[in-house]
């Protein structure tokens, strides 16, 4: 299966759970996801927002979420520049704004080879977060459904909580 459907299908799965707005820091990892952003942008579905930093990124999503009283994911690339979500994450738990930090990851085999993108992902934010979800990896067509699902159940997760969620994608 491409990732590309893995994406479309995650990016499907936000605006069926009512999301207006979105925040990408772009990366190689996160590409699938970020260019069904920015189609559904294109096809007014959504309002893009773009950031080359993933620190200032996931604090413009907590800011927009926190005005429109919804949640509002924030994409961003692997490794290093994913951690730098953490503080974002914090303030949203704490101040009750629904935040989706949507982190790409590599495959198994590729993670914990040495470079500063390759560390290990799976539950990084801890209590920072009050769920953590992990997409399957894209190989069949059921799997872009549960990218579908995965996407659903964060946002309405974040909204119903009000609270910061993360899920794990790997591309």
């Amino acid at each position: 299966m491409s990732h590309d459907l893995a994406g479309s299908q995650f990016v499907a799965g936000l605006i069926e759970a009512g999301v207006s707005d979105a925040v990408v820091a772009p990366g190689s990892r996160n590409a699938p996801i970020s260019l069904a952003l920015y189609e559904a942008d294109r096809r007014g579905a959504l309002r893009l927002h773009v950031r080359v930093d993933e620190r200032s990124a996931s604090f413009l999503a907590l800011g927009l979420a926190r005005g429109l009283g919804k949640c509002v994911p924030v994409v961003v690339t692997s490794g290093t520049a994913a951690a730098q979500c953490l503080a974002a994450c914090w303030e949203a738990r704490c101040a009750s704004v629904p935040l989706l930090v949507v982190t790409a990851d590599r495959p198994p085999s590729l993670i914990g080879t040495g470079a500063n993108q390759t560390i290990q992902q799976s539950h990084m934010f801890g209590e920072a977060v009050a769920l953590y979800l992990e997409c399957p990896m894209p190989v069949t067509p059921s799997d872009a459904q549960a990218w579908f699902a995965q996407a659903r159940e964060a946002v309405e997760f974040a909204n119903q909580n009000m609270t910061s969620v993360h899920v794990e994608a790997p591309l």
